[in-house]
């Protein structure tokens, strides 16, 4: 799909950077050693997203609740920008933020989404509960 090409493309312009970045303080061999492991949690980040991506576009693009959850992250990232980013808009190219760290704040965002659902139902049910017996 579009969003896995744009994986690689962006994947292969931080490669660049990371192993421009090595090249200039190590010599050839070292900076190739240190960049392969530099960048296996990112591959493996890659991997994952690539993944999300296609149980996506497989099962959930059609769900009203998937359409909520993208809505939510709009609003939650026009409020705040610098503190809710999507991650479809995270995984763009920028030299900050790595694929790893993209994978890591989608965790820590579904978590928190779950969180406040639950939050919401449990308080939602506690009214029902005390206006049933009032």
């Amino acid at each position: 799909s579009g969003i896995n090409a744009e994986y690689g493309m962006n994947s292969g312009f931080e490669d660049c950077l990371v192993l421009n970045d090595l090249l200039d303080q190590h010599d050839f061999g070292t900076a190739l050693s240190l960049y392969s492991a530099a960048r296996v949690a990112d591959v493996q980040a890659i991997c994952d997203l690539s993944m999300n991506v296609y149980v996506e576009l497989r099962d959930l693009v059609r769900s009203p609740l998937f359409k909520l959850r993208q809505l939510v992250d709009k609003a939650l990232h026009a409020a705040a920008p610098s503190f809710w980013i999507p991650i479809y808009t995270s995984i763009r190219f920028q030299r900050a933020l790595g694929y790893k760290e993209c994978r890591n704040n989608k965790k820590w965002q579904d978590q928190m989404i779950n969180r406040a659902l639950i939050t919401g139902f449990v308080m939602l049910l506690g009214v029902l509960v005390a206006s049933f017996h009032s």
